[in-house]
């Protein structure tokens, strides 16, 4: 189909712009740093010149400082500026804008080849926790584990419908690498003995020859080494396969701007150089620089918690002598040398020993919210090394902690990962072609060349179900035209997937929009088409392009349908600047048009409407139900909001599906974006249901 074509050829086109970008430039080098005290708090009020800074053992001097809150606009802008090589000029160290929040970029990934059953709860219950308190309406968030069990869902989102979906998709993933010989050999030991270890090879020939009459020495050694290879060899496979996902993962946040959050989750890995997978600490090595590349800080936590280091009394092994506890010794540690080098390298933290993950999510968000941006200008004499080491340091404050990334290398070029095409590859857990992990694409407008704007509305229709109504609104001003210049002809196809990528339906046609009407300044052109779609998340993917000229613009969005046979209490989609005009002409008829872009003029005039469904019935028999509106600015806080006031059904046939609506005036609302949300409390049930979009003011 056309649609998927188009979407294709963005998708590709914005990657290749985009896959090797490097934070540096000819006139300036940046660094993230993060600055925190005894406590894990952010540090306030720091100077350039109380940062020593060296490159390469080399004492530099900083040419760029500033504080930066994650997730803003101005930290858009900053990382930007840098990225310009046309830019002629260094800007003064004490520069300082205006903040307006953009959003963070936040990833959770799960490495559940690498996770037991209880970690797996906890983790969970950390996302859960995460979904309904920390998330914000302006965050992209995707979910990612290393198996690729969540499949589709592995998208950067704000939807708290598609995150709870992800997090649910989650399982054990069954992992063992032990064989049916005995006595019992772990991953550890098998590394152990191949790394030559006198007390494990000791015990193990030792228990060979006891229960193998006439086995020699030399041949039990033989039989042991052998079985400790193909151990590691499969334990080897298993953690190569997180690795390559978490590079491909951090490849695919290219496009997002700023600071990138990883929270990896994990029970541990073992890593050494003389594993059978020779590409072990090269895959590491390739982690950490495209984590730096792309601006992106890896948090780690072990997933196990409170670890005693004592063996697991389920495991056959005699070992009356104590040698192989000894051989044991660091065993706990060793699987955590992954984990601290991934966020000691990207100027994270790795953190062991705790009990809850969630209190981790909470401590790490609250620690990466702010940093310190640094920039100096690079050497032009090393321009052919290939590694260069940064060193960030407070003199005479010991009791602060300095976070960095540690180096980066100068240019990648002729570099390529070992992974990229077998990530091209990947197919997701249920068969069907994986989503490129968390991609950003998906999630976003995919090109600007036809400004496109997509808005899904959910709405019950009795006796019908739920239908959902994609309104798409195309930029009057990027219209060009045919031969005459007085029509511009614009084709425009989309399709909607299922929470499985399964496609359920799709949508195309022409429009022949006459420019007098619609360009030159004019009306954008706004077309709906409504589907009808059982309960279930989708996705709905368009793309448009205008035949004159070839320009193209594709996005994508999410909508939950919700399943109201359940009887929950719910608060439809809200319609902004909802009205019914008359159409022209002698079959004149009443059209619904509201607000696609959400965008309206300085003072406010916004109306809105919205549906609730499944209210109760008191005892009296009468429906009795309150609405609450509020305003949020970009900081989450409320800068509007009006009492709780009754909705009236008595004139309403239907009482299961009840219209709410209101009007907002504002006078002195300041140009930005906004978070409308409302409440409507059931008083009869004591239930309350929320619904919110985000609009803006210009």
């Amino acid at each position: 189909m056309f649609v998927v074509a188009a979407i294709q050829l963005i998708a590709a086109s914005a990657q290749a712009q985009t896959d090797e970008t490097i934070r540096v430039s000819t006139e300036l080098v940046q660094t993230s740093v993060t600055v925190v005290d005894k406590n894990g708090r952010f540090v306030e009020g720091l100077k350039p010149e109380q940062f020593q800074l060296l490159v390469d053992g080399v004492p530099r001097q900083i040419a760029f400082f500033e504080r930066i809150i994650a997730g803003t606009r101005e930290e858009q802008e900053k990382l930007a500026d840098f990225g310009n090589k046309d830019k002629g000029h260094v800007p003064p160290a004490n520069q300082t804008s205006n903040t307006a929040v953009r959003g963070r970029t936040i990833v959770f990934f799960v490495d559940d080849l690498h996770l037991s059953l209880d970690s797996l709860k906890r983790t969970r219950d950390s996302l859960l926790y995460f979904i309904g308190h920390k998330l914000g309406s302006r965050d992209q968030v995707a979910i990612v584990s290393a198996s690729g069990q969540i499949g589709f869902l592995q998208q950067f989102t704000d939807n708290r419908a598609v995150l709870r979906v992800a997090a649910a998709r989650i399982q054990q993933t069954a992992y063992s690498v032990l064989d049916t010989e005995q006595p019992a050999m772990s991953e550890y030991m098998a590394l152990k003995l191949e790394e030559r270890d006198r007390d494990a090879l000791s015990y193990y020939v030792g228990r060979c020859i006891d229960e193998n009459p006439g086995y020699t020495p030399s041949k039990c050694a033989l039989v042991i080494k052998e079985r400790s290879r193909e151990i590691l060899r499969r334990a080897s496979a298993v953690t190569d396969r997180s690795l390559s996902t978490l590079e491909g993962l951090l490849r695919s946040t290219t496009p997002f701007p700023g600071r990138k959050l990883v929270l990896l989750v994990s029970d541990g890995f073992y890593i050494s150089p003389r594993d059978r997978n020779a590409n072990a600490f090269s895959a590491l090595e390739d982690i950490t620089d495209t984590a730096r590349r792309t601006g992106t800080v890896i948090y780690t936590i072990d997933a196990r918690g409170l670890i005693s280091g004592q063996p697991d009394a389920t495991v056959n092994l005699v070992d009356a002598n104590g040698v192989l506890d000894k051989a044991n010794i660091g065993e706990i540690p060793r699987s955590q040398d992954g984990l601290n080098a991934l966020a000691a390298d990207t100027g994270g933290r790795a953190t062991f020993n705790k009990s809850s993950v969630t209190d981790w999510v909470r401590t790490t968000l609250d620690e990466t919210s702010n940093y310190y941006l640094l920039a100096w200008i690079p050497e032009q004499d090393k321009a052919d090394a290939e590694f260069r080491k940064i060193e960030v340091s407070i003199p005479f404050r010991p009791d602060l902690t300095v976070r960095l990334p540690r180096g980066y290398l100068n240019s990648i070029a002729s570099r390529k990962s070992r992974h990229e095409d077998a990530a091209s590859t990947k197919t997701s857990s249920d068969g069907t072609p994986a989503a490129p992990a968390a991609g950003g694409p998906e999630s976003t407008a995919l090109s600007d060349t036809l400004s496109l704007t997509l808005s899904l509305k959910y709405i019950d229709v009795p006796d019908v179900g739920g239908v959902v109504t994609s309104s798409i609104q195309i930029g009057s001003d990027a219209l060009g035209g045919d031969a005459s210049g007085k029509t511009a002809t614009v084709d425009l196809a989309g399709v909607i997937l299922n929470d499985r990528g399964k496609q359920v339906g799709d949508f195309k046609t022409g429009l022949a929009i006459d420019r007098a009407k619609s360009g030159g300044g004019g009306r954008d052109v706004i077309y709906n088409n409504r589907t009808r779609l059982e309960p279930g998340i989708y996705q709905v993917k368009v793309a448009a392009k205008e035949r004159s000229s070839a320009r193209v613009g594709a996005s994508a969005d999410w909508i939950e349908v919700p399943d109201l046979k359940s009887g929950t209490l719910t608060l439809g989609s809200l319609f902004l600047d909802f009205k019914q005009v008359q159409s022209a002409g002698s079959a004149a008829t009443t059209q619904v048009q509201f607000s696609v872009d959400h965008r309206f003029r300085e003072p406010l005039d916004l109306s809105y409407l919205s549906f609730v469904y499944n209210a109760a019935a008191g005892a009296d028999g009468k429906v009795a139900l309150t609405a609450k509106t509020e305003i949020l600015d970009q900081n989450e806080n409320v800068v509007m909001t009006s009492p709780p006031r009754g909705i009236s059904a008595t004139d309403v046939s239907d009482r299961k599906h009840i219209p709410v609506a209101g009007e907002i005036r504002q006078q002195h609302l300041a140009p930005g974006t906004y978070e409308l949300r409302i409440t409507v409390n059931d008083l009869a049930s004591g239930k309350a249901a929320v619904e919110s979009t985000v609009f803006s003011v210009y």
